[in-house]
């Protein structure tokens, strides 16, 4: 990018110091992050894609058990039989908390909460829990889903899969409005080109950034315009004014 990197690593956008935020210019987040960052200060500049075929953006999709019967909504109706595949990314909670609040948060039994996968990049786990007899339903990513599916571990006999959403950004890279626009620009150039390139031609930093996007599962980028993640943000958080938590 032409600036010096300093990298900080956080659990939660909260465990990011006040303070830090002024110098904060790139953001690598899961989308339903980067709904909760503030517009005014952010803007979207990459979403991250997967090798092919799953190059495309991945829906939320419902996974449910034949026998249990199809529920729309069983984080509400089935809360203890069901489990979300992250708290962070819209695959793995967007559609349990279309309007940014969980409407379990408050409930004093556990069993009457839906169960929450820790890893917004791989809904595996997930998956894993739910055939094994933990639960009878989970939202997650389209593309775990059918990687499953494809290797027969998910019986069409035995198990139902429901689109929940419209094909979702995921993985997102925000940039600071700070920035001057031909920064932007060029930061977007630069990481829409990783992977891109014939292998002759690769840099050693395209390199080592290639090799850190794969243990995410990931393949490099593709452009995410302002006006295409506001229709996100509409859908997922309707009359919500994005505040960092």
């Amino acid at each position: 990018m032409g600036r010096p990197l300093h990298l900080l690593v956080a659990r939660r956008v909260a465990d990011v110091p006040p303070r830090a935020w002024q110098d904060v210019g790139l953001v690598l987040c899961p989308d339903g992050v980067a709904l909760g960052l503030p517009p005014e200060e952010f803007t979207t500049l990459a979403a991250a894609r997967r090798q092919a075929p799953q190059n495309l953006r991945p829906r939320s999709v419902l996974v449910y058990r034949l026998a249990a019967g199809f529920a729309p909504a069983p984080w509400i109706t089935a809360p203890a039989r069901t489990i979300l595949g992250d708290s962070l990314s819209l695959a793995g909670c967007g559609a349990a908390c279309r309007t940014g609040d969980r409407p379990w948060r408050g409930r004093s039994s556990r069993r009457e909460a839906p169960r929450v996968g820790a890893d917004p990049y791989d809904h595996g786990p997930v998956l894993q829990a739910l055939v094994l007899g933990c639960f009878d339903y989970a939202l997650v990513r389209e593309w775990t889903a059918r990687r499953w599916s494809d290797a027969g571990l998910l019986d069409p006999a035995a198990w139902g899969v429901a689109p929940v959403s419209a094909p979702l950004p995921d993985v997102v890279v925000l940039v600071s409005r700070r920035w001057p626009a031909a920064d932007r620009v060029r930061a977007g150039e630069r990481l829409v080109s990783i992977g891109r390139r014939q292998e002759a031609g690769t840099s050693a930093p395209e390199v080592a950034a290639l090799s850190a996007l794969e243990r995410l599962g990931l393949a490099g980028f593709n452009p995410l315009l302002e006006p295409d993640f506001e229709l996100t943000r509409r859908q997922f958080a309707p009359g919500r004014s994005a505040e960092r938590p």
